[in-house]
């Protein structure tokens, strides 16, 4: 039997990857949790820190489901954030209009040619 085939190697192949999803489940909830919370926590960002991918062999097929799920749930909270940054955008721009009663000053194309 090759080392690859071996019950001890799939089962620890089997631990690695349900750890590496439990990792990437937590991250999702805080991410979930902060977006519900309309507030940064106190203690700072989820994964302010580098990530480096595991070194893993293919997902066994029975944690397949699992990880659809949560790359599901990531790119609901990666679409949620995206549109948060777009209303903060927006209200930085009419927080400014109302403080100073003008529109900021934009950069302004003149053609020479004309």
């Amino acid at each position: 039997m090759s080392p690859e085939r071996s019950p001890a190697v799939g089962a620890e192949w089997s631990h690695a990857w349900s750890a590496a999803l439990d990792d990437l489940e937590l991250e999702v909830d805080r991410a979930e949790a902060m977006l519900r919370a309309d507030a940064l926590p106190a203690a700072g960002l989820p994964g302010e820190t580098t990530w480096r991918p595991p070194a893993l062999p293919p997902i066994p097929p029975d944690m397949v489901e699992r990880a659809r799920g949560i790359h599901a749930r990531q790119l609901d909270v990666a679409a949620r954030m995206t549109r948060r940054l777009g209303d903060l955008g927006r209200q930085s721009a009419l927080t400014d209009r109302i403080e100073t009663g003008r529109v900021r000053p934009r950069a302004q194309l003149v053609d020479r040619a004309c």
